[in-house]
């Protein structure tokens, strides 16, 4: 039974170490396709910002669209005020979006990573998970994503249940002095007298007192 499931741990370990390789192959993969669709979102809030350049220069006589965001938030009229932060969105909206992509177009395999963890946008990021395209690229750094992913997480739950049977294991010890200490609590318990060994004396010594 216990090679049985010293097999079966074997297998499964070596399943998850498979499975988690190839997630780990996928990160590449998925950054290319990410890139691409923070490209087309970068190029929409562009478009957006570039609508507004007609309007700064029949009102300004320039391109200038934060000056005529400037103009329309100080202005009485709500609406205007609206309008200017819907500008300004649109303004940071871009600005944001271009540093995202400058950031991974400039990025090394290893900055790469940091920003797969933590510089993702998360809609954009959601967008391209959803509709992500399976792929296996044997390229380089593919392969180090994909065995750096597996070694890392397969050494955690091992060290995770190394510590679990290391727990199991100082817990039965403790029970086990416990019981050759205690006896087995089965068995008929002896009774002792509290009568001094001195003052007890067999029956046959005392009667041979008597008679002398």
């Amino acid at each position: 039974m216990k090679r049985f499931f010293a097999w079966l741990w074997r297998t499964v370990d070596k399943i998850i170490f498979a499975v988690l390789l190839i997630i780990g192959l996928q990160i590449p993969n998925f950054l290319i396709q990410y890139q691409q669709r923070l490209g087309g979102h970068l190029d929409e809030a562009k478009r957006n910002v570039a609508s507004y350049e007609p309007m700064a220069e029949q009102l300004l006589g320039s391109a200038d669209v934060r000056e005529l965001a400037s103009r329309f938030i100080a202005s009485a009229d709500e609406k205007d005020r609206l309008f200017a932060n819907k500008i300004a969105g649109d303004m940071d909206r871009m600005v944001h979006l271009d540093g995202l992509l400058t950031a991974l177009k400039e990025s090394n395999p290893v900055s790469r990573m940091a920003y797969a963890l933590f510089q993702l946008e998360p809609p954009i990021a959601r967008q391209t998970l959803t509709d992500f395209k399976l792929g296996i690229p044997l390229t380089l750094e593919a392969i180090i994503y994909g065995l750096i992913l597996a070694i890392v997480i397969t050494g955690f739950y091992r060290l995770f249940f190394s510590w679990i049977l290391g727990l199991s294991k100082r817990s039965q010890e403790r029970i086990k002095p416990n019981l050759a200490i205690g006896g087995d609590p089965l068995s008929p318990k002896k009774t002792f007298s509290n009568e001094p060994m001195g003052a007890r004396a067999s029956p046959t010594h005392q009667d041979s007192s008597k008679e002398i």
